[in-house]
């Protein structure tokens, strides 16, 4: 490939050569190395992953970014690898609690990021101290998660003297 200010020269393997704007609706982008050319070069992987593992496409996309991707976002992405908008919304739908589940999916309102060490959404329960995490804990009006519960036993027990 050479580049010029009206367009990008391909050089096809059987040698023809064509003008591409780098505005044509059938040019798409990827960063080397990422899912997101993985499943521009195969698109076959990328509707058989999608239809399989929802969750896993969007983690796959949300760890191409480099910073936080939101909602939106996610889903122009989809649709940019081919997916109609309804498509696209329905696999965000998919995804939503296997997303949360993600320990190395961070959620902050309406984006994602990915951490590559895991995070702990409980972690501010942990770090209360014991007197308050007991409150929480025996309160009665308060209906807790599982996960909730655990996190206030763990802020509990951290601060008792061992047996």
């Amino acid at each position: 490939m050479k580049g010029g200010k009206a367009g990008i020269v391909v050089r096809w393997d059987g040698g023809r050569e064509e003008t591409v704007l780098p505005t044509d609706p059938d040019v798409k982008y990827a960063i080397e190395g990422s899912r997101r050319l993985e499943w521009l070069m195969k698109p076959n992987l990328f509707e058989d992953e999608r239809r399989d593992d929802p969750a896993g496409v969007l983690v796959g996309l949300i760890r191409d970014e480099v910073k936080a991707i939101s909602a939106t976002n996610l889903k122009k992405a989809l649709v940019y690898l081919g997916l109609t908008p309804a498509e696209a919304q329905a696999t965000l739908e998919a995804a939503k609690v296997p997303l949360r589940r993600n320990r190395h999916v961070v959620i902050t309102k309406t984006s994602y990021a990915w951490s590559d060490t895991p995070a702990d959404p409980w972690s501010h329960l942990r770090s209360l101290p014991a007197h308050e995490a007991l409150d929480r804990l025996v309160a009665p009006v308060t209906k807790l998660a599982p996960e909730e519960v655990d996190a206030l036993e763990d802020a509990i027990r951290s601060q008792l003297p061992p047996r």
